[in-house]
């Protein structure tokens, strides 16, 4: 197997990891972003505050380790949580 492939396969088993013990609603959270949905788009449909999902993005990415809500869109394409 190559160093690359390895590599990869790693970062996949980690991704998957810290995906597991994201909660519910923050994989529901996950799914409205992947949809392309703004925070106050998925803030009505799921009868909670603006700030509320705002606080769930910001664990999401502390869970996630990523900087960016677009780095778990990305990942989550590439695995089968899109």
């Amino acid at each position: 197997m190559s160093e690359k492939r390895y590599a990869q396969l790693q970062a996949n088993a980690e991704y998957e990891s810290r995906y597991a013990k994201l909660t519910s609603r923050e994989k529901e959270i996950i799914s409205y972003l992947i949809d392309g949905r703004q925070n106050k788009e998925i803030a009505e449909e799921l009868s909670i505050s603006r700030r509320t999902v705002e606080a769930h993005r910001a664990n999401i990415k502390a869970k996630m380790g990523i900087r960016s809500i677009s780095e778990i869109v990305k990942r989550s394409f590439l695995s089968d949580h899109a």
